[in-house]
């Protein structure tokens, strides 16, 4: 998995076209959204990711939690994006591995 960590005061987001993947919008996961003190995960789940997706996801974490702590950031938005990889998993394994990870990290 491929991770790119970015604290940013705001971040913003509105999802124009959902993919046949994507989860429909909730109240947890709206199709747009501003944050006010956020940290950022982008992330792109890897071929290899498939192979162990609980490990893939324990070390995402781990460093997801890192990051948030040291950063003072008040939000985690979890982004998948993609464009951080050319070897990327199907998009069966790649929405269990999202559903993994944001249940990761609801502690914080």
């Amino acid at each position: 998995m491929r991770l790119l960590l970015i604290h940013s005061k705001p971040f913003s987001y509105k999802c124009e076209t959902p993919t046949r993947f994507a989860e429909e919008p909730s109240a947890a996961a709206p199709a747009e959204a501003r944050i006010d003190d956020a940290l950022a995960a982008l992330f792109a789940i890897e071929k290899p990711d498939e192979l162990t997706p609980d490990r893939s996801v324990g070390k995402a974490a781990i460093e997801i939690e890192k990051a948030f702590t040291s950063s003072g950031a008040k939000k985690i938005v979890l982004y998948p994006y993609p464009q951080l990889s050319a070897n990327l998993c199907s998009p069966d394994v790649e929405l269990a591995v999202i559903r993994k990870l944001r249940d990761a990290l609801a502690h914080l």
